[in-house]
């Protein structure tokens, strides 16, 4: 679990959990850096599941015989 809360400025909402970044216009027209917002999420608990959802979300294409092993 995250050791700080994630804290969504305009909504006043803090995240306690696993979150995922989103860059949206709101936030940028505000003056905001783009890793403002965020949305909790369960898709992933450790690092490797959350590499795995930057590379689902993103549309990456891995090589056939790349392994993703970090540890």
């Amino acid at each position: 679990m995250p050791k700080r809360p994630h804290n969504n400025k305009i909504e006043k909402q803090k995240i306690y959990g696993y979150h995922i970044h989103f860059a949206t216009e709101r936030y940028q027209e505000r003056g905001y850096d783009e890793d403002t917002y965020a949305e909790e999420t369960d898709r992933y608990n450790n690092l490797e599941g959350a590499l795995q959802c930057l590379i689902q979300d993103a549309n990456f294409e891995l090589p056939a015989q790349l392994e993703l092993e970090l540890l």
